[in-house]
C-alpha cells in the first residue's frame, strides 16, 4: 500500500517494542503519521521513513500496522531467528539521534528524510550487518542468519553510530588504512556521546556499542566498547604501537576510542560529567570536520589533535596537562619536530632551550650538524611556546645556516631564537 497523502495522515505517539537476544523487550515512544480512516498507520515522521525490503519481491515498500486503540499503538511485527522484531526499535532511535543532533547544534543534519530500510528475508545474509548509504541518505539493516554470532545491528549505539557517518563523508573506503579506522572509531565517539548525555556520574556511562545484540558464542555481549577495547572480539588497540599491519579498521582504532574514555575520565574530575563528555566530544567533533580526509596519516595525527585544540578554542576549555596526558595514554607523542640544515661549509651545532607545563627549563642539545646533512630535534608540543634555539658555529666565516620546521607551526609556536656568536639563521618552511 502507498502512502497516504498528507492530508489524510494525522499524528500519534506510539509505542515501539525492541530488544536484542539478552535483553527484554523495550517500548519506547516515536511520534508516527497514521491513516485514520482505516486504522492503518505508516512508520513514517518527518525525519525518518522505514521501509521493509523483500529480495527480489520488488521495490521496498512501507510497512503499515492496524491499530485497534490509539492509545496502545504499537510499531511491531513479530520476530525475526527468535530476536523481536527490530524495525520498530531501530525506527525510534533514527529520530530520537536526528533529534538529539538538532537540539545540540541548533539545526538539523539533514533537510528531508532519511530511509531506515530493514532487509526482512534473512535467507541469503550469512552475517548480520548495518551501514550508511550517503547517496541516498539510508541506514541499511541486513539481519543474520540463525548460525551466526550477530542476529541483528538494531542498537540504538549502532543507529547512532551510522548516522555518524554522514558528518564530513568521505566515501566508501576500500582499504583497512588509519583513515577507515579514524571513521569507524569517530562514529563510535559520536553514538557514545549521544547516549550518554543525560548521565550524572561518571560511572553511569555506557560505554559499549551494540550491547546485547550477538550470541553467546561469540565470546563478548557487545560488539565493541570504549573503556576496554582489549576486550573486543577481536582484540583492538588501545595504544598506537599496538597497531599490526593485519588488522581491520575497527580494530586500529580502538585506541582513538579509548582516547576519548581517558579524556572523559580525566576531565570528568574537575567538571560535571556531561561537561566532560561534550568538551571531548567538540575536540572530536572538529576533529571529523576539520582534520579527517582519506589522505590522513597515523603519523600526523597526534600534530592534528594539538593543531585543533589551539585553533578552535578548546584550549580554553581542556587544560592543556590533561590533553597531553590522555594522549600519552594512549601512545600518542605531541611533539613538534624541527629540522636543522647546514648549507654555510662549517660544522655546527644546535642547542634548543625549552620550558614544560610545570615551569621547569629544558635543554637539548644536537649532535654536529654536519655541511649537506639535516638532523632533527623534537620538542614536546607543550614547551614549544617557549622555546629558544641556539645556534652554534664552530668556525668563523657563517654563510647560511637553515632552521627548518613545519609550516604550520612558523607563526603559532616559535616565540624566539636566537644564537651564540651571531649568524642570522634563516627560517624556512619544512621541506
Amino acid at each position: 500500500m502507498k502512502k497516504p497523502s498528507d492530508s489524510n495522515l494525522k499524528r500519534i505517539k506510539a509505542k515501539t517494542i525492541g530488544g536484542a537476544l539478552s535483553q527484554p523487550a523495550v517500548e519506547l515512544a516515536v511520534s508516527v503519521d497514521y491513516f485514520a480512516e482505516n486504522k492503518i498507520f505508516f512508520a513514517l515522521n518527518n525525519y525518518v521513513e522505514g521501509k521493509i525490503h523483500n529480495p527480489g519481491a520488488g521495490e521496498a515498500y512501507l510497512p503499515e500496522y492496524h491499530i485497534e486503540d490509539e492509545k496502545d499503538a504499537r510499531i511491531a511485527e513479530g520476530s525475526i531467528n527468535g530476536i523481536r522484531e527490530p524495525f520498530g526499535e531501530a525506527f525510534t532511535y533514527a529520530t530520537e539521534i536526528l533529534d538529539k543532533y538538532a537540539n545540540y547544534y541548533g539545526e538539523r543534519l539533514f533537510d528531508g528524510l532519511v530511509t531506515l530500510l530493514l532487509d526482512k528475508d534473512t535467507s541469503i545474509y550469512k552475517v548480520a550487518a548495518t551501514s550508511w548509504m550517503n547517496q541516498d541518505r539510508t541506514i541499511s539493516i541486513k539481519v543474520g542468519k540463525d548460525d551466526f554470532s550477530f542476529k541483528t545491528l538494531s542498537d540504538r549505539s549502532i543507529i547512532y553510530h551510522e548516522v555518524g557517518h554522514a558528518i564530513n563523508y568521505q566515501g566508501v573506503f576500500v582499504d583497512e588504512n588509519f583513515a577507515a579506522a579514524f571513521a569507524e572509531a569517530w562514529c563510535d565517539v559520536f553514538a557514545c556521546f549521544f547516549v550518554n548525555q543525560n548521565v550524572n556520574s561518571f560511572d553511569e556511562i555506557d560505554w559499549s556499542i551494540g550491547t546485547g545484540y550477538v550470541y553467546p558464542s561469540f565470546g563478548s555481549d557487545k560488539v565493541r566498547s570504549l573503556d576496554h577495547p582489549e576486550n573486543d572480539v577481536p582484540k583492538s588497540t588501545t595504544r598506537v604501537d599496538q597497531i599490526t599491519p593485519d588488522m581491520k579498521r575497527y580494530q586500529k582504532g580502538g585506541f582513538i576510542r579509548y582516547f576519548y574514555h581517558q579524556l572523559v575520565k580525566k576531565l570528568s574530575a574537575t567538571m560535571a560529567v556531561r561537561e566532560a563528555l561534550s568538551t571531548a566530544y567538540d575536540l572530536f567533533y572538529d576533529l571529523r570536520k576539520n582534520a579527517f580526509s582519506k589522505s590522513m596519516k597515523l603519523e600526523d595525527f597526534a600534530g592534528d589533535i594539538y593543531k585543533l585544540y589551539n585553533k578552535f578554542g578548546h584550549k580554553d576549555k581542556i587544560p592543556e596537562h590533561v590533553l597531553v596526558e590522555a594522549m600519552d595514554d594512549v601512545g600518542l607523542d605531541p611533539v613538534v619536530t624541527y629540522r636543522f640544515y647546514n648549507g654555510g661549509g662549517y660544522v655546527a651545532r644546535i642547542q634548543v632551550v625549552y620550558i614544560d607545563q610545570q615551569g621547569e627549563t629544558h635543554t637539548i642539545d644536537s649532535h654536529q650538524v654536519s655541511v649537506g646533512i639535516p638532523t632533527d630535534v623534537q620538542i614536546p608540543i607543550v614547551g614549544s611556546e617557549s622555546c629558544t634555539i641556539f645556534v652554534q658555529i664552530d668556525l668563523e666565516g657563517f654563510k647560511t645556516f637553515k632552521l627548518l620546521f613545519p609550516e604550520s607551526f612558523k607563526s603559532q609556536w616559535i616565540k624566539s631564537w636566537g644564537t651564540i656568536f651571531s649568524p642570522q639563521a634563516e627560517i624556512f618552511p619544512f621541506e
